[in-house]
């Protein structure tokens, strides 16, 4: 892994029977052992009813710390009952796929379609600093995908970022689509509304890098305008290229 991976903690869900998953966010940069995000990636596969007897689902995810990382893993609340969950640790060291399960189980035989979400967790020295939800859905035709649907950041994680001068407060005045670099783009979206720290531009023009969920990304420029707050007043985004 690259060193920019360090204190990097990234769990995905995979399914039982999976393809080679896509990848839907990359490995969030961390400057120290205190700040990590967690991130999902797609999986597809094949699926079933469930019931009493639990069935056993595969998941993974990669790792990098000096420390030891703890995580927990579950279905939440759902309309069918199912239910699931897991905890472990793993560390020091780093990992670029790190295998474990979680049995899934009903009270009573629930047929295809269903879809339930899953939520995982990380920590640090018994603290929590990150966690992300996804869709695990299982069709009527029996085929299983898993949907990002978001994930949030550790506090104060922002603080372990290199955050350039100049950057300047935007503010999102549509939805911007996430890319990870200029025509990579990911599925992630931020809603309108949202603020952020601007970085600068590309070379064309045609996107703005920012800092989300303590991570450098980039978003359509006409995505953003000036954020008129108390704190930046309206101050113009930064025109410099990013390199």
């Amino acid at each position: 892994m690259s060193k920019l991976l360090k204190s990097l903690l990234t769990l995905v869900f995979l399914a039982t029977i999976v393809a080679t998953p896509t990848f839907l966010t990359k490995a969030t940069p961390a400057a120290a052992d205190t700040a990590f995000t967690l991130q999902w990636v797609t999986g597809s596969g094949s699926c079933g009813p469930l019931g009493p007897t639990a069935l056993p689902y595969g998941f993974a995810f990669m790792y990098d710390s000096s420390q030891t990382i703890t995580y927990k893993a579950y279905i939440k609340s759902n309309a069918y009952g199912i239910t699931g969950s897991t905890t472990g640790s793993v560390g020091p060291g780093s990992s670029s796929f790190y295998s474990f399960t979680i049995n899934l189980a009903a009270p009573a035989t629930v047929n295809p379609p269903w879809t339930v979400q899953a939520e995982l967790e990380g920590y640090l020295n018994g603290q929590f600093y990150s966690s992300a939800t996804a869709d695990l859905v299982c069709d009527a035709a029996g085929g299983y995908q898993q949907i990002a649907l978001y994930y949030s950041g550790g506090p104060g994680c922002d603080a372990m970022l290199n955050i350039p001068d100049g950057a300047v407060g935007g503010k999102f005045v549509k939805d911007a689509p996430i890319y990870w670099k200029p025509g990579e783009m990911t599925e992630h979206v931020i809603p309108a509304g949202n603020t952020a720290r601007v970085i600068g531009q590309d070379a064309s023009g045609q996107y703005y890098q920012i800092i989300w969920v303590c991570d450098f990304v980039w978003v359509p420029a006409d995505t953003l305008a000036p954020n008129d707050d108390a704190v930046w007043n309206g101050a113009a985004l930064p025109v410099g290229t990013v390199q």
